[in-house]
């Protein structure tokens, strides 16, 4: 790819932002770190090549140069790659196929189990039952905010060494049974998945469209017009359903598929139970 312009044509469709229509030297730019970032396409056919112990190193490597709040580095992440422990986790996530296709399937971890364990061996005779922020909405707020970082730091990376990614939110779908099959301790909850590979034969990732910055981008304060209104929306689904053509997807409303998405749970009414039974107990009425 020579420059940025044709990635931003894929992802805007005929909604490129004018300012960058405008200058000539940005829409020029090749710059292999923004390549990267604007190709971003998920990946749910993989190879069978394995990904290498060193490649997964320096996967994690990156995942931990991400920034993190007040350096807690509240997360976790387990590599999954046994066939059996993949067929399990596959079942549990809406029996996905690409889950068991990949050669590595990442569960990320929010991970308090670890700062708990800091506390007790900084503070032995208090434990931690000083320590109200273990169970506050800020903590939650750390360890996603920490966890997704990381892991679209190791999706950029994995990207730039020729791997392909998709994230997996079905993993919360029957998060108990998760916590059961990774053995995972008080403090520690799976929030999603990461099935990471090489592509299958040659890659012809499609970047998928995304909704024109002037409904997303605000200015000092949120501009309530800025919402989508009827003539917005049907120029973004028509971008849409271009892309959803040109790949063989049926061409359905973008609409229809957020309404759909935020009318059922599909097993996630249970997560607050889950998070307080691992000792994130921060669903709580005090």
């Amino acid at each position: 790819m020579s420059t940025i312009q044709p990635l931003l044509q894929q992802r805007y469709g005929e909604h490129i932002p004018s300012d960058l229509l405008q200058n000539s030297d940005v829409l020029n730019l090749n710059h292999p770190v923004l390549n990267t970032v604007l190709q971003h396409a998920s990946l749910r056919h993989f190879s069978s090549q394995k990904i290498s112990p060193e490649y997964l190193s320096l996967l994690i490597a990156a995942a931990q140069s991400a920034p993190t709040s007040s350096n807690i580095q509240a997360w976790s992440v387990v590599a999954v790659q046994g066939e059996a422990q993949k067929n399990k986790l596959s079942q549990l996530a809406g029996n996905q196929a690409f889950i068991r296709e990949a050669p590595l399937f990442l569960v990320w971890t929010i991970d308090l189990n670890r700062s708990r364990d800091v506390i007790q061996l900084t503070e032995p005779e208090q434990g931690i039952e000083h320590a109200i922020g273990l169970e506050s909405v800020d903590s939650l707020l750390i360890g996603t905010i920490d966890v997704a970082l990381a892991a679209q730091n190791l999706t950029i990376a994995a990207r730039a060494l020729g791997l392909g990614s998709v994230y997996v939110g079905g993993i919360r779908n029957n998060l108990k049974q998760v916590v059961e099959v990774l053995e995972l301790p008080q403090g520690v909850v799976a929030v999603f998945g990461v099935a990471l590979g090489y592509p299958q034969g040659v890659s012809n990732q499609v970047i998928k469209p995304r909704l024109p910055q002037k409904i997303v981008l605000h200015h000092e304060v949120y501009q309530q017009q800025r919402q989508l209104d009827e003539t917005s929306l049907g120029e973004y689904e028509k971008t849409l359903n271009q892309f959803q053509q040109n790949v063989g997807q049926p061409q359905d409303r973008w609409r229809d598929k957020v309404t759909q998405r935020l009318s059922s749970l599909n097993g996630r009414e249970h997560l607050a139970k889950v998070f307080n039974q691992q000792g994130l107990n921060i669903f709580t009425d005090h």
